[in-house]
């Protein structure tokens, strides 16, 4: 999360709390479902990410999941 804005940062920090039965690393590991990409970067945690098949998203990604979550809209993972 390191790369995202300190305003991402808390975007993505309200949404997993608001959905609960989530966490954030620091780094990909095998548990790691999707990564937040603030910029187009090849860092590690990106290319492990693609490498194990962990979603990649942007951080409006996340804001459109929160939109969604807080309106009552049915999300679907596609």
């Amino acid at each position: 999360m390191y790369v995202l804005s300190f305003s991402e940062q808390d975007i993505v920090l309200s949404v997993v709390r608001k959905l609960g039965g989530f966490f954030i690393e620091d780094r990909v590991s095998s548990s790691t479902s999707h990564v937040i990409a603030g910029s187009p970067r090849r860092t590690l945690n990106v290319l492990m990410a693609i490498a194990q098949g962990s979603w990649l998203v942007s951080p409006m990604w996340v804001r459109t999941l929160l939109n969604a979550f807080t309106s009552g809209e049915r999300w679907v993972h596609k």
